[in-house]
């Protein structure tokens, strides 16, 4: 038994108890709130990475790796073939890879000569 004013400084479990308050008609359920970040647009992606290259956009991609999201473009320019990641949020360039373009007739095969096929 506990005097008035003492502290019960046992370690027993204690109840937790919530009240619950019946809904009413006006009362909207509502999903919690998430925090989401907006995604810049594909048009705006490609003009990011076009006025960095230049040259021709050949594929864009939305791509979601590890929870972050970023735009793929493929461009072709004259010389060669550059794969840019663009940030999907922020519009930042985040990747870059270059590769030089054949300067054959057809790309598809490695002799530099006039005919199309793979002469492989």
């Amino acid at each position: 038994v506990q005097a008035k004013g003492e502290r019960d400084d046992d370690d027993d479990e204690r109840e937790e108890r919530t009240t619950h308050q019946p809904s009413t008609s006006n009362d909207k359920q509502q999903a919690p709130k998430q925090e989401t970040k907006s995604v810049i647009s594909q048009s705006k992606a490609t003009s990011i990475a076009l006025a960095k290259f230049g040259g021709k956009v050949v594929e864009v991609e939305l791509d979601n790796d590890d929870g972050k999201k970023h735009y793929e473009i493929e461009i072709i320019t004259d010389k060669e073939e550059i794969d840019v990641d663009v940030d999907a949020y922020t519009g930042a360039i985040t990747s870059v890879e270059r590769e030089t373009l054949d300067q054959d007739d057809d790309r598809d095969d490695d002799d530099d000569d006039d005919d199309e096929r793979d002469d492989d």
